[in-house]
């Protein structure tokens, strides 16, 4: 596990022009530069292809970089720019579920189910998940798989950070209701959960 002080250390080399550095960066980076660029894009050679220019750019206006960046974030900033200037219809943020009935879907929702099982639960989250918008799938993903604070968020999303938790609040609020129409928060097992540790424990396995 990289802290904080070495990510620093590596970004450090990096604007002093070492080769090391940015393979480092490259290396501790590339897993979710490339979940967050397969999340907003289906086409995996023009994600991998964005994942290269944004380092090689990197390596070529190294001495210009901001000293104080989060490099994670500044990261999945620059990659969010490079497949929004070369997609011109693209579904973003699409859901996966692995191993799970599918068909249960269409009649889920109908169902009164006293003990459900993880599985149920996260057909249930999918299904409220696909009512919201790409931006508002996406300030999910940031917050709560990739553990991104609002301040990042903004950054990466090219927004305020007041408008990013405007934009959190009503996403929070949309998800929410569905979920207890869903009758998800009723869940015996849930009901002591906030809205928040139910989604860490089950958007990790959506993405």
């Amino acid at each position: 596990m990289v802290n904080s002080a070495q990510q620093q250390n590596m970004w450090r080399g990096l604007r002093e022009g070492k080769r090391s550095a940015l393979k480092d960066i490259y290396e501790l980076y590339f897993d979710d530069l490339h979940h967050y660029g397969c999340c907003m894009c289906q086409d995996l050679n023009l994600v991998e292809d964005a994942i290269q220019d944004v380092f090689v750019d990197l390596h070529h206006y190294r001495e210009n970089l901001s000293p104080t960046v989060n490099p994670k974030a500044y990261l999945i900033s620059c990659l969010r720019r490079k497949l929004l200037a070369n997609i011109q219809k693209f579904k973003a943020f699409s859901l996966k579920i692995e191993k799970l009935d599918l068909k249960a879907e269409e009649s889920l929702e109908k169902e009164l189910i006293s003990e459900e099982t993880d599985e149920r639960i996260l057909l249930k989250l999918k299904l409220a998940m696909e009512k919201l918008s790409a931006r508002q799938k996406e300030i999910i993903f940031l917050k709560f798989v990739k553990n991104m604070n609002y301040d990042d968020i903004a950054d990466i999303m090219q927004m305020s950070v007041s408008s990013c938790r405007t934009l959190m609040y009503r996403t929070s609020k949309n998800l929410r209701e569905e979920l207890q129409e869903m009758q998800i928060l009723q869940n015996p097992t849930l009901q002591k959960s906030s809205l928040s540790k139910v989604l860490q424990s089950f958007l990790p396995l959506l993405f």
